[in-house]
């Protein structure tokens, strides 16, 4: 708690994001009914974030936009490994030019994309498996578990699902 009472004291004033996915001042230009109560009071809109927003599923930041479609390996930032589509699953492995490893991005009307294998089956990125907090593969299905919005954190990006909310694709530790 140390570091969240920092970062409302002296890092909000310095401009700082406590998270790429999370921007304070956009969070409140998105949500009237909080701009109308705390104004430019980011401190309070931080506080009700942590304490209500979440739970309300509210837009924390403004998602990146990469363009309407693109190719993309999908590589962890500390091994360079890739995600890989091994069977209605997916693992990180070492790369390689195979199709498993290839993924196309479609952005969508709402800014997410959907991420699609390019292995020849269809596989959509999906994360729907909320109880076991792991990432798989299924066939389109539209849903909001089949879109990921992405958040420029610099020299990497973060995939945040849309339908779970909470959760992002994490690829540290060789777990998906």
């Amino acid at each position: 708690t140390k570091l969240y009472e920092h970062y409302l004291n002296y890092g909000i004033s310095e401009g700082r994001q406590a998270h790429p996915a999370f921007d304070v001042k956009y969070y409140l230009s998105q949500n009237s009914d909080l701009k109308d109560t705390f104004g430019t009071d980011y401190a309070r809109g931080v506080r009700h974030y942590v304490n209500i927003g979440y739970k309300e599923k509210r837009v924390t930041a403004e998602p990146s936009d990469l363009g309407s479609s693109f190719y993309a390996k999908i590589t962890t930032a500390v091994d360079g490994k890739n995600l890989t589509v091994s069977g209605s699953n997916v693992v990180i492995a070492t790369p390689s030019d195979s199709k498993t490893q290839i993924w196309k991005f479609i952005r969508q009307d709402d800014g997410s994309y959907k991420i699609v294998n390019m292995s020849g089956d269809s596989l959509v990125l999906d994360g729907n498996d909320s109880a076991n907090k792991l990432a798989t593969v299924a066939s389109s299905n539209d849903t909001k578990t089949q879109r990921w919005y992405i958040f420029d954190k610099g020299a990497t990006y973060i995939l945040k699902n849309a339908g779970s909310f909470y959760y992002v694709l994490d690829l540290e530790g060789g777990k998906t």
